[in-house]
């Protein structure tokens, strides 16, 4: 991590895929990124990270948050996250139905 030599604050290395129109049309129908995350099962931090521009989205993320806002991931995304490769962590763990990682 370096510092922002105009603020002094720590920045990353990321990618820059832009602000994402989800987090505004989501905030401007009364709702939040979290309650939206527990209703269509992603992380919080996978949510936010995208939302900031830091990582592409999942398929997942993308094809439930166009379901459940009934809207195109072109309206939700910007063309440059939507063209971005995602890259799943390493260390994920993905929790199945029955509460168990695999």
């Amino acid at each position: 991590m370096s510092a922002d030599p105009s603020t002094g604050v720590g920045t990353r290395k990321c990618r820059n895929l832009g602000y994402q129109p989800f987090g505004e049309l989501i905030r401007s129908e009364g709702r939040s990124g979290a309650w939206v995350c527990r209703q269509i099962g992603v992380s919080y931090s996978h949510f936010t990270t995208v939302e900031l521009g830091i990582v592409a989205p999942s398929p997942e993320l993308k094809e439930r948050l166009s379901t459940f806002l009934g809207r195109s991931a072109g309206e939700l995304f910007t063309p440059a996250a939507l063209a971005a490769t995602y890259v799943r962590k390493r260390n994920a763990h993905v929790v199945s139905e029955a509460g168990r990682a695999s």
